[in-house]
């Protein structure tokens, strides 16, 4: 009877894990993002029927110009890019706004991603109790031995410590602002964001010298 007390504790126990890492693997789903998980929104029409013409690269003005928001990741600067993208289509409505994520240095980037694997085998390791240290010959460390006596919070935390760690590698702070590929402003090299007024007197002066009989305001 002790035993099979025992036994029900040991699978309730595995189930919590069980749980637990189904929990974590949602998180991890939410915390990344693809590129293309936030499409442009949709053209104007204007925009639509000229788009023939925005391919001609240097007659882009004529048609309308796009200004493009390249910002580190949505849950940084995402809100700030939708305040953006509202006041300047009102301001601007022949300008075409577009926002996407500025791309971290590469090799970082591969970093990133081989802790994001590591750190889903870690987990799957504690949660077997697979140890790979005696089919090696070697010692167990008592940092392993302490994740098999507490495998639940073993998961939690090398599922945080690589999140952490890997958000610091392809952290970038970048807020850049291209019109038609042409930089109008780098947080990279400002170190802040620009105000309204600001970026609308940068955007009037390139808009005035590329096409000057031209009012993109009305």
């Amino acid at each position: 009877m002790g035993q099979l007390s025992v036994w029900k504790a040991e699978k309730a126990s595995d189930l919590e894990i069980q749980l637990g890492v189904l929990f974590l693997f949602q998180i991890e789903s939410s915390f990344h993002h693809p590129q293309d998980q936030y499409p442009p929104h949709p053209p104007s029409f204007a925009t639509r029927n000229n788009t023939k013409i925005h391919n001609l690269g240097s007659l882009a003005y004529l048609s309308g110009p796009a200004l493009t928001f390249s910002y580190f990741h949505p849950f940084c600067y995402r809100k700030v890019y939708d305040q953006y993208r509202t006041i300047l289509e009102h301001r601007y409505p022949s300008l075409a706004v577009k926002g996407e994520n500025y791309p971290p240095p590469f090799f970082k980037l591969k970093i990133a991603e081989f802790l994001g694997v590591f750190k889903l085998i870690i987990i799957v390791l504690i949660i077997a109790g697979i140890n790979l240290f005696e089919f090696c010959s070697i010692q167990t460390p008592s940092l392993w031995t302490w994740t098999q006596q507490n495998k639940f919070y073993a998961c939690l935390m090398t599922f945080f410590v690589c999140n952490a760690i890997e958000g610091q590698l392809i952290a970038t702070g970048a807020f850049e602002i291209l019109l038609n590929d042409v930089p109008l402003w780098s947080k990279l090299e400002t170190g802040r964001i620009p105000q309204p007024a600001e970026l609308f007197q940068i955007i009037d002066n390139h808009l005035n010298m590329a096409s000057p009989q031209l009012n993109f305001e009305s």
